[in-house]
């Protein structure tokens, strides 16, 4: 709703910030934990670099323009899905589609570092539980991004 309410006021350069703090962070654990996962794992690993900045450059462009179409990346990553017409279910599912990807690339990269050390590594499962636990708390109380 956040993000919503933001592009309606036309606060794109707020849009784009948060969501590059937050992909920029996505691409530096994907690549820190690059080396120590899988050759599989790291072409994923790839593959979800260069979806997050596609997706940047995307919201970055939307920004300067000060605009972003109706199916321009800001509307596409931010809004509610959309059921109304066939271009929008295409869009939500296209959506979907490629976050499911995205969490199945973290999985591994998850799965690829437990193997490393399954003793050693509990501890920092359950603290990176209880970091996710901590920030969708934080994403409910406040209704704001914590990226």
């Amino acid at each position: 709703q956040y993000g919503i309410a933001l592009l309606q006021r036309d606060r794109f350069w707020a849009i784009a910030g948060t969501l590059m703090s937050y992909w920029s962070r996505e691409i530096l654990f994907l690549a820190c934990s690059m080396p120590f996962t899988a050759t599989p794992t790291r072409y994923l690993i790839v593959y979800s670099c260069i979806y997050h900045l596609v997706k940047s450059t995307g919201v970055c462009k939307d920004a300067v323009r000060q605009w972003s179409p109706s199916y321009g990346i800001m509307r596409i990553v931010i809004d509610h899905f959309h059921f109304d017409t066939l271009p929008e279910v295409l869009v939500s599912i296209g959506r979907m589609t490629l976050q499911a990807i995205d969490t199945l690339v973290h999985a591994y990269v998850f799965r690829d570092l437990y193997k490393l050390d399954p003793a050693g590594t509990a501890p920092f499962v359950h603290t990176l539980f209880g970091a996710w636990l901590a920030h969708a708390a934080l994403n409910q109380a406040s209704r704001k991004s914590t990226a």
